[in-house]
C-alpha cells in the first residue's frame, strides 16, 4: 500500500466466528474499524521509513489472524482459510471474507505467528479484546493503545518474513510440532537464571560489555569491549547443554532482529512523522509518544543487567546495532538464509566484523 492512502481495496479479509449455539440466520459481524486502521497505519508507516530500516521486508501483504473473543476471530490476506466460511462486505469495501466455526485453543492474549492452513499467520489482538484485557486485570485502556498495537503488528509480521527460512527451525526448538496452539508460548522453551546460578554472574557480565560498546565512542575500544562480551558468551556457553544454547542463540537472533525493527521505527517517527488521519482522531491513540520508548528500556535492561527470558530482546537489538556500526558490507541482506544453511547467528556475524 502507498504511502498516503486511506482506501480498503487492497485488504482481503476473512472472518473466522465459532457458529456452535449461535443461529445460523445471524450474519457475523465485521471487525471494529478501528482494527482495519490499525493495520493500514502499520503499512503506511513501513511505507515511509521500511526501506531504510530493511529493504527486504514487505509485511502488507503477510496474513493477520485478528482475535476479538474466543469465538470470534477475523483472517486477512490469507490465501487458504478454514472451511465453511462466508463472505463479507465491511468498511463500505467489498472483501472476500468468509466465516465458519473456529479452533478456540487460536484464542489466548498475546501476539505471535502460527501456521493455520499450512499457511503462517500473524496473530494479534483486536483492541476492542486489548480494551476486555485491561478492565479484566484492572488497568487502563491507555495501557494497550493503538500506536502500540501498530507496532506489534509489524514485529510479528516481521517473523513471518523470518519463516520464509526458519521455518523448521521455528517448529523445532518452539515445539510448535507438538503442540496443538499457540497457547505454548515461545519463551516457555527458555527459562530465567537463578541469582545464585554459576551462570547469573557471567550473564550480568557479559550484557555490562555489550553495553559499553554500544555507547562507546572511540572504535578501538567499542571492539575490545566487543571482545570482552564474546569471551564471557563462551564461557556461559559452559554451564548450558547444546540444545539450551541454540535455543538461546536462535531466541536472540529472531526476537532481536524484530526488535530492532521497532528501534529502528521508534528513531524515525520523532522526525516529524504525521500518522493517518484515522488513526491520529482515535480517542486512545497516543502519537507513539510512549511506545517509542519501549525498544530503549530493552536496551537499558542491559546496562542493569537482566536475567529474565526477555534478555534476548535487549542483547539482540544491541548487536544489530553493532552490526549498523561496524559491518563492512549490507548484513541483513542473507542474514536468515545464512542462518538457515550454515547457522550463522549474530554473535557469529559481529565476530567476523572485528
Amino acid at each position: 500500500m502507498k504511502a498516503g492512502t486511506n482506501s480498503f481495496t487492497t485488504l482481503l479479509l476473512l472472518l473466522m466466528i465459532n457458529t456452535q449455539g449461535i443461529c445460523q440466520s445471524h450474519y457475523p459481524p465485521c471487525p471494529d474499524s478501528i482494527d482495519l486502521i490499525i493495520l493500514q497505519e502499520a503499512n503506511h508507516l513501513w511505507d515511509i521509513f521500511g526501506n531504510e530500516i530493511w529493504q527486504y521486508y514487505h509485511p502488507e501483504d503477510m496474513p493477520v489472524l485478528l482475535f476479538n473473543t474466543p469465538e470470534q476471530h477475523w483472517l486477512l490476506n490469507h490465501p487458504d482459510p478454514p472451511e465453511n466460511f462466508h463472505k463479507l462486505v465491511c468498511c463500505n469495501t467489498q472483501i472476500d471474507a468468509k466465516t465458519s466455526g473456529c479452533d478456540p485453543l487460536w484464542y489466548y492474549f498475546s501476539a505471535t505467528i502460527w501456521p493455520i492452513n499450512h499457511c503462517w499467520t500473524t496473530i494479534i489482538p483486536s483492541l476492542s479484546a486489548c480494551n476486555d484485557f485491561c478492565a479484566e486485570h484492572h488497568l487502563p485502556d491507555s495501557f494497550f493503545p493503538p500506536d502500540l498495537l501498530v507496532f506489534i503488528t509489524l514485529h510479528e509480521r516481521f517473523h513471518n518474513f523470518q519463516i520464509k527460512w526458519l521455518e523448521n527451525d521455528y517448529l523445532r526448538i518452539f515445539n510448535i510440532e507438538d503442540s496443538e496452539s499457540p497457547r505454548k508460548e515461545k519463551h516457555d522453551t527458555l527459562s530465567d537464571i537463578p541469582d545464585d546460578s554459576p551462570k547469573a554472574s557471567l550473564c550480568l557480565e557479559e550484557q555490562a560489555a555489550l553495553y559499553k560498546a554500544y555507547i562507546e565512542q572511540d572504535t578501538l575500544k567499542a571492539k575490545g569491549h566487543i571482545r570482552e562480551f564474546l569471551n564471557l558468551r563462551h564461557q556461559n556457553g559452559r554451564f548450558i547443554s547444546e540444545v539450551e544454547k541454540e535455543t538461546e542463540n536462535f531466541m536472540e537472533f529472531v526476537e532481536g532482529t524484530a526488535k530492532y525493527i521497532e528501534f529502528q521505527l521508534s528513531e524515525s517517527i520523532q522526525d516529524g512523522y504525521r500518522s493517518i488521519d484515522r488513526i491520529r482522531n482515535h480517542k486512545q491513540f497516543n502519537n507513539y509518544t510512549e511506545v517509542v520508548q519501549s525498544p530503549r528500556l530493552f536496551i537499558e535492561k542491559a546496562q542493569t543487567g537482566d536475567l529474565t527470558s526477555s534478555r534476548f530482546y535487549s542483547t539482540g537489538i544491541i548487536l544489530c546495532k553493532l552490526l549498523d556500526r561496524f559491518s563492512e558490507k549490507d548484513w541483513k541482506k542473507d542474514l536468515f538464509k545464512n542462518y538457515h544453511e550454515k547457522k550463522i547467528d549474530l554473535c557469529k556475524l559481529l565476530s567476523g566484523q572485528i
